[in-house]
């Protein structure tokens, strides 16, 4: 299995993060949100690092791309939706400079906004 196919795990990880630092960041974390947020955003990154890697080794990959779709609702036998994730050269490119910036400012946050009433959800709005 390529790593380019496991891209789709970006935003759930990052969705679920949120969810957590919103709903357990003020009690089990102590109001320091960023236990759930900077770990998931690390671990975009780092997959953003290995999809550029596997990228700059594939030629094919960086302009052809993967392409993966599922059935997400089934109305009958001929109307569904799909959702779906293509994942090309520039798609990594992307994933690379937008999680480098996010990590960077959730690091530069931490101290940033310390003592803020809102911390929790910052943080939480930010992880997405």
């Amino acid at each position: 299995m390529q790593i380019l196919e496991l891209f789709w795990l970006l935003p759930v990880v990052n969705i679920v993060a949120c969810l957590l630092a919103f709903f357990f960041g003020k009690t089990v974390s102590r109001g320091k949100a960023q236990v759930w947020t900077l770990p998931a955003i690390a671990f975009s990154w780092v997959m953003s690092i290995l999809g550029a890697i596997a990228v700059i080794g594939d030629s094919h990959l960086a302009h052809e791309g993967i392409t993966k779709s599922y059935k997400w609702f089934e109305f009958g036998p001929d109307m569904f939706f799909q959702i779906g994730i293509h994942i090309d050269g520039f798609a990594v490119v992307m994933c690379l400079v937008v999680t480098t910036i996010s990590m960077m400012v959730q690091i530069y946050s931490i101290g940033y906004m310390r003592g803020e009433p809102r911390y929790v959800e910052f943080y939480a709005v930010l992880a997405v």
